[in-house]
């Protein structure tokens, strides 16, 4: 079943610490981006953030919302679906899984990544592609989200991977889908900013991530020396100039997969 009906989301300016030992009951976790905190919950807390704030007057609350958790990511709601060698479902479905699928099975709770965005599509496709040729054994995925590409890695044949995720409620979640999928061995989880973990030695780079962040990436002094790399996130004139970037580094670029105006750039560096 699914894990929640719908979704209150209390924006709060300011930030607000240890959330998880404030709010107790229904609460699902705390986003925070720039001077903001966004607080999830499964029911409505108006009165207990109210509260809250009351005691904090130096937060405020700066809107209200409830959504239906189906329209959190994709604003449809979420099924399995085939792509590449792999067959993507959430958890509260039954499938029956043929012997050339590779199953993943994702919780996609609050964090990005339930596999039905057409970036998140195309990595999984470009993964394919990229362990037909060859076999990655370090990968490092920055913005890891639901973890859904790190664990694709490691089915496919990874045996370490990095996932590195600004966002503690995606860092719990990959760590959820992890155990799930049962590749916890071979998937470490970092919560931390991308380009701490740019000088980590791996063989392929996943950054599917916000076009700001791939910018900061590529102009990073660790950017270079990776055998494969997989850009997604990207929009038509962002992806333009992702690649020009990526060929003065004489990173080789293979393919450009495409999706409903998304690019997914994959890439391969000049000495391998």
């Amino acid at each position: 079943m699914k894990p929640y009906k719908n979704l209150y989301i209390y924006e709060i300016k300011g930030k607000v610490l240890h959330p998880k030992k404030i709010f107790q009951e229904d609460f699902l976790g705390c986003w925070c981006e720039g001077d903001f905190s966004y607080l999830f919950f499964a029911k409505n807390r108006k009165e207990e953030v109210k509260e809250f704030l009351h005691q904090h007057p130096f937060l405020s609350c700066r809107s209200e919302t409830v959504i239906d958790y189906k329209d959190w990511e994709t604003g449809k709601e979420l099924k399995p679906f085939k792509v590449g060698r792999f067959y993507v479902s959430p958890v509260w479905e039954e499938i029956e899984e043929a012997d050339h699928e590779i199953p993943i099975k994702v919780d996609p709770r609050l964090a990005f990544g339930s596999g039905n965005h057409a970036t998140t599509k195309k990595c999984l496709e470009a993964l394919c592609l990229i362990y037909k040729e060859a076999r990655p054994r370090r990968v490092l995925d920055i913005g890891c989200g639901t973890g859904i590409l790190s664990i694709a890695s490691a089915k496919l044949g990874a045996e370490t991977i990095l996932a590195v995720d600004y966002s503690s409620l995606a860092v719990e979640t990959t760590r959820k889908n992890c155990l799930i999928n049962e590749v916890e061995d071979k998937v470490k989880i970092v919560e931390g900013e991308a380009l701490d973990y740019l000088s980590w030695k791996a063989d392929l780079l996943i950054a599917n991530i916000y076009h700001s962040v791939i910018k900061e990436l590529v102009e990073g002094t660790h950017f270079k020396g990776k055998k494969w790399y997989l850009i997604s996130g990207l929009l038509g004139t962002e992806s333009h100039k992702i690649t020009k970037r990526l060929q003065d580094l004489s990173i080789n670029i293979i393919q450009v997969l495409n999706e409903n105006l998304w690019f997914t750039i994959l890439g391969k560096g000049e000495s391998h």
